[in-house]
């Protein structure tokens, strides 16, 4: 557990003493800046439209600054050939693949965090609340995704490309079962088939759409936080494990 927490914590401070804070805050400012000027353009609900622009935004900015900071730093030490020494001093293969899990899972805590913060202002009370809490859940997820392929993957936009696909698909699963169900062309044996392979990636995959809803800001509403909790741990496990078998399997 020790070499877990040593790995976790290095990682920490590697984020630390990188760029990554600075790059940060000034994505926050410049959103926050240009939800103003939005709410300043807005002829009715101008709160309502500055709320749900500056959510949206920092939503999609964590989660490219996550899964950026982290498949960069992987593919940076994986040629560096820095795993390969750490393995070569008796660290099981498991340990680093949980350590560095920890470490990023802390970093995207830390992003998610600070992108939530300006929406106090705006959103204060339960609702900003239940919505910063699901955001880190989600960043969660994004972190394990991310390790994942910074591991399985040579190359950062590799990586990244596969990131941003499972995001967008986690993000639209819903909708895309929604229209498949409703679809007139549910007679012919293509459109059974897709409509069997999107319920079982519904099964396989979080329901991402229904972490950080904006409209819990805008209206003031808070959300259900058991469900998914459960599917952020499970997910999380699940790509961790997955994580971990690949690097067993690598030659380093």
């Amino acid at each position: 557990m020790r070499k877990i927490l040593a790995i976790a914590r290095f990682t920490l401070l590697e984020a630390a003493r990188s760029r990554l804070a600075w790059l940060v805050l000034g994505t926050i400012c410049v959103f926050s800046a240009a939800s103003f000027l939005v709410r300043e353009l807005a002829i009715t609900d101008s709160l309502r439209l500055q709320t749900a622009f500056l959510a949206t935004s920092l939503r999609a900015t964590s989660f490219f600054l996550i899964a950026a900071f982290i498949i960069g730093t992987l593919q940076r030490e994986f040629n560096d050939k820095g795993p390969a020494l750490l393995l070569a001093l008796d660290l099981p293969r498991g340990h680093y693949v949980l350590g560095k899990i920890l470490g990023m899972a802390g970093v995207a805590s830390l992003i998610g965090l600070a992108c939530a913060l300006p929406l106090v202002l705006l959103a204060p009370g339960a609702a900003w609340l239940t919505w910063t809490a699901s955001l880190l859940l989600e960043a969660w997820i994004i972190a394990a995704v991310s390790v994942f392929c910074g591991i399985s993957l040579r190359g950062v936009a590799a990586g990244l490309a596969l990131t941003i696909g499972f995001y967008l698909l986690a993000k639209s699963l819903a909708t895309l079962q929604l229209i498949s169900h409703a679809s007139l062309e549910a007679a012919s044996v293509s459109h059974r088939y897709m409509t069997q392979i999107l319920d079982t990636l519904a099964l396989l995959l979080p329901r991402l759409d229904e972490f950080a809803q904006t409209s819990w800001l805008v209206d003031g509403m808070t959300g259900a936080l058991g469900p998914l909790v459960l599917q952020a741990l499970i997910f999380s496990a699940l790509v961790t494990a997955a994580a971990m078998f690949d690097m067993y399997r690598k030659n380093l």
